[in-house]
C-alpha cells in the first residue's frame, strides 16, 4: 500500500484483510485538522496488483469519524491505466509528506503535499543533494564492501547479501561475525551500500550504542563494542559537529551536553570604544575524552596540550528577559592543564570557573593514545574544521581489534 516516506522508503506492508486494522489504517492516513478547521488527508489508498487483475480500497474516515472501506476490482483491460491513475492522484492529493519543513519556514512543521516540496525544491544543487549520500559515504561504503572481510562467509563461498534466510538469525553458524558502529542515522546507507550490518537497528538510536561516542576512556568504549559485536568505526563531520548532530548522543543518554560543551557570552570593544557581547562555544575536557572526538579529530593519537592552550574562564550568571546567560568575565591561559587546575583549586569556592578551549582541535587536557582503535581509511573529501582553517576528512573508518 501507499505509504508516508520514510528514511528508507521501503517499510511498506501488506495490509491483508481489512476487518480489525481498517479502524487503525484510517486514523494514521488521516491528517488533523488545521488550525482553519480544514483535513487535507482522509486516509489512504491500497493497491494490490495480482496476475489476473488489480484491486483497489480506499480506507478514509467518513464525517462521524468512522473507518469506511470503498473496494474495487479491475480486470487487465482497464488495469493498467487505473492504476496509473490512482498513483497520480495519490502523488499530488492525497499522501502527505509526514512533518517535513520546507526552505524559509523558520524550520515550523507542518504538512506538505508532494507537489508543493517539488516546487520548494526545484532551485536546489544537484552537486548538494540534501538526503542522499554525499559521495565522501559513498566512497567510504565502497571501500568498506571490497575491503574488510564478509561478516557471514558461507562454506560454499556464496555472496549472503542477497540470499534467503529464517528469521531470528543462527549467528553461532557465523562465528566471524561483526557490526559496524556508526550513528543510527546512517544504518541504511551501510547496509545497502556497504553490505555491512550496522551495530543497531537504523530505525531509531539505542541509548547503549549511544554511549560509545561519548565514552570517556578506551575501556568503556571497548565494553559497548564488545556488547553490540562491533570490528569497525565510522564517523563523519555531520556527528561530531557540534552544530549538527553531535547533540544526538547526549539526547539518546539522558547526559547533559552542557558537561561536555557550553555556549557563553564574552564581552568586546570596538575600536570606538563601545562595548557589546558575542557567543562563543567553549570545550570542557570531558569533551576532548569522548572517544568519537578522540577517533576523529584526533587519530587515536596522544596528545598533549600545547603551551598557552589550557584556559581558565571565570563567569557569572545574568538574567536577562527570563533567561539565564554565562557572561565571561575573565580569561587566563596556562602552559599546562595541571597548572590550570591548580589555579582553579586556589580560587574562592563561591565563583564560577571552568577550564576550556575555544578550538575543538586544540584540547585542553592530556589524552593518551589508543590501543585498540587503528585509523584505517580517510574520505577523498575533507572539511574545514577548526578557526586556523585545518581541515579533517569528511569521513574516517577504524578497526577496533581486542
Amino acid at each position: 500500500y501507499m505509504d508516508l516516506p520514510s528514511s528508507d522508503g521501503e517499510r511498506g506492508v501488506a495490509a491483508k484483510i481489512l476487518k480489525s486494522n481498517a479502524d487503525k489504517i484510517a486514523h494514521v492516513y488521516a491528517s488533523p485538522p488545521d488550525p482553519r478547521g480544514v483535513v487535507r488527508t482522509i486516509g489512504c489508498v491500497l493497491v494490490r496488483v495480482g496476475p489476473r487483475d488489480i484491486s483497489t480500497r480506499l480506507v478514509y474516515l467518513d464525517d462521524r469519524k468512522k473507518a469506511r472501506v470503498e473496494s474495487q476490482r479491475l480486470q487487465p483491460a482497464y488495469a493498467y491505466v487505473t492504476l496509473v491513475a490512482i498513483a497520480l492522484f495519490s502523488l499530488f492529493t492525497l499522501v502527505p509528506y509526514d512533518r517535513m519543513a520546507l526552505p524559509g519556514d523558520l524550520g515550523q512543521e507542518h504538512w506538505v503535499y508532494p507537489i508543493e516540496f517539488a516546487q520548494a525544491t526545484a532551485d536546489r544543487d544537484p552537486a548538494n543533494p540534501v538526503y542522499e549520500p554525499p559521495d565522501a559515504w559513498c566512497e567510504s561504503l565502497e571501500w568498506l564492501k571490497n575491503n574488510t572481510p564478509d561478516p557471514f562467509r558461507t562454506a560454499d563461498g556464496s555472496d549472503y547479501y542477497y540470499a534467503r534466510y529464517s528469521t531470528p538469525l543462527d549467528y553461532s553458524a557465523f562465528p566471524d561475525a561483526y557490526g559496524v558502529m556508526a550513528w543510527w542515522d546512517y544504518g541504511y546507507w551501510i547496509a545497502r551500500i556497504g553490505h555491512r550490518p550496522p551495530c543497531q537497528n537504523p530505525g531509531g538510536a539505542i541509548p547503549g550504542v549511544a554511549e560509545f561516542f561519548i565514552a570517556q576512556s578506551e575501556a568503556d568504549a571497548a565494553k559497548v563494542m564488545d556488547q553490540y559485536g562491533g570490528r569497525y568505526v565510522i564517523l563523519d563531520n555531520q556527528l561530531m559537529s557540534t552544530n549538527a548532530k553531535f547533540y544526538g548522543p547526549f539526547s539518546v543518554t539522558g547526559k547533559d551536553q552542557a558537561d561536555y560543551y557550553d555556549n557563553f557570552l564574552v564581552e568586546t570593544t570596538n575600536s570606538q570604544g563601545a562595548k557589546s557581547y558575542t557567543q562563543a562555544t567553549f570545550f570542557y575536557p570531558a569533551y576532548y575524552q569522548c572517544i568519537s572526538v578522540r577517533l576523529y579529530l584526533f587519530e587515536g593519537k596522544a596528545v598533549t596540550p600545547a603551551a598557552g592552550s589550557c584556559k581558565v574562564i571565570t563567569w557569572k550568571p545574568v538574567l536577562s528577559e527570563g533567561t539565564e546567560f554565562k557572561v565571561v568575565t575573565q580569561t587566563e591561559s596556562f602552559d599546562s592543564y595541571a597548572a590550570a587546575q591548580a589555579a582553579v583549586a586556589a580560587r574562592p569556592a563561591s565563583g564560577h570557573y571552568a577550564i576550556v578551549s575555544s578550538d575543538p582541535r586544540v584540547s585542553c587536557v592530556p589524552l593518551e593514545a589508543l590501543t585498540h582503535f587503528t585509523l584505517i581509511r580517510d574520505s577523498t573529501e575533507t572539511v574545514t574544521w577548526s578557526r586556523a582553517g585545518d581541515t579533517v576528512p569528511q569521513i574516517r573508518i577504524f578497526e577496533y581489534t581486542k
